[in-house]
């Protein structure tokens, strides 16, 4: 039969008689090639040394041994992954080149689909074909649409309903109204600040001034009032509980400390400054009218530190640079990031945090999401290989 088909026998032997009796030729498995772990553009052993074997599913012969990843490889991966998108080039490429890059990966699959696709088989028993045509096909399929997808990503610009302007000798003020308001009891409150050293000293002073003018008392009864008193007894307790920490662990009291009035839960508006970042009034939201102050020399610091803590909610950036401005709402880790203004919030902007802060947007069109539920209905037409 062989030679009646190739004139005379040129199939090799092992699929001429592989065909004769109906099969495939026999399986070849492919070299290994790699079998440590991927982390930071290496291959690497894992911290701990460990492998394990890969075995042949229709055999239960050991097809390979790979480094055994755990919690510490685990960590630098994930380390590495942070530095690359913090500091490396791929956020700041534009989306169509960031779409070559991807392209160029999906070619790369493509190419060696046979070879993946056989590893794949080896290690899961799978059918090559399906292998090859669903889970490499697929990958380089998905590679390519957002891939199409990079350059069409847009940021959005909205028409809020109000104007804003800023004056940066407006530090002071936006520090105060974004520190204090309502008491302190605002989930984007900015309890913590950031100075850039060289100002420091005469920020400190300036904000110093302006507290001795800040009213404590009945916002019903007195309309000169700026703050009334906290909540309840619980929320005023545990307020004065952090100032205490924050007095204890060596904090700078620059105003306030302390409780205020006869009766009723009102407390000092109270700034500390020289505050460290391992300090609890630095890593814990106080949700009261304290405010921490402290330094930074460079703009790339003052990211770092912003990003230091677990919450995400709202920031704010006082400048007169607009690149300083740009870089810092590029990288800053958080839901809202206001420039030279606070608090600015309306209806159509979607307002949500990051972290700890939690997920997902209130307000703006991007509100809707988390009440819709997304269906993908698929249906074959007449002739598909479906039907």
């Amino acid at each position: 039969m062989a030679s009646e088909r190739n004139g005379g026998g040129n199939m090799d032997l092992p699929a001429a008689a592989a065909e004769e009796k109906g099969g495939v030729p026999p399986f070849e498995a492919p070299e290994i090639r790699f079998t440590k772990l991927f982390i930071n553009g290496c291959f690497v052993d894992a911290v701990s040394g460990r492998t394990f074997e890969t075995r042949d599913p229709r055999t239960g012969d050991v097809i390979a041994t790979v480094a055994e990843g755990d919690k510490e490889d685990v960590d630098l991966a994930v380390k590495a992954a942070r530095d690359a998108f913090d500091h490396g080039e791929w956020p700041r490429m534009s989306g169509s080149e960031r779409g070559r890059i991807m392209t160029r990966f999906a070619d790369l699959v493509e190419r060696h689909a046979d070879e993946l696709a056989t590893l794949e088989s080896l290690d899961a028993g799978k059918h090559p074909a399906v292998t090859k045509a669903v889970d490499i096909g697929n990958a380089a399929g998905s590679l390519r649409y957002f891939a199409g997808a990079a350059d069409k990503i847009h940021g959005e610009t909205l028409k809020m309903q109000a104007q804003f302007q800023a004056y940066l000798d407006m530090a002071v003020e936006l520090a105060v109204s974004a520190t204090f308001f309502n008491k302190g009891e605002a989930c984007v409150a900015a309890s913590r600040v950031y100075v850039q050293e060289s100002i420091y000293d005469r920020f400190e002073k300036k904000l110093a001034e302006r507290m001795k003018s800040w009213v404590v008392g009945d916002p019903l009864n007195d309309p000169r009032v700026n703050q009334g008193p906290q909540v309840d007894k619980a929320q005023y307790e545990r307020v004065l509980g952090y100032i205490d920490h924050g007095k204890r662990e060596g904090a700078t009291l620059l105003t306030g400390g302390k409780p205020c009035g006869q009766k009723g839960y009102y407390i000092e508006p109270t700034v500390f400054s020289n505050v460290k970042e391992d300090m609890i009034i630095a890593k814990e939201e106080i949700f009261g009218p304290v405010m921490c102050l402290m330094k930074f020399k460079t703009v790339e610091e003052a990211i770092g530190l912003a990003n230091g803590s677990r919450y995400g909610l709202g920031a704010g950036v006082v400048t007169r640079d607009l690149d300083v401005a740009n870089q810092v709402v590029r990288s800053v880790r958080a839901g809202l990031v206001w420039v030279n203004c606070y608090f600015a919030v309306s209806s159509d902007c979607p307002f949500g945090g990051r972290g700890m802060s939690g997920f997902g947007k209130d307000e703006g069109m991007h509100a809707l999401d988390k009440f819709l539920a997304v269906k993908c209905v698929v249906t074959p037409l007449r002739g598909s290989p479906w039907m």
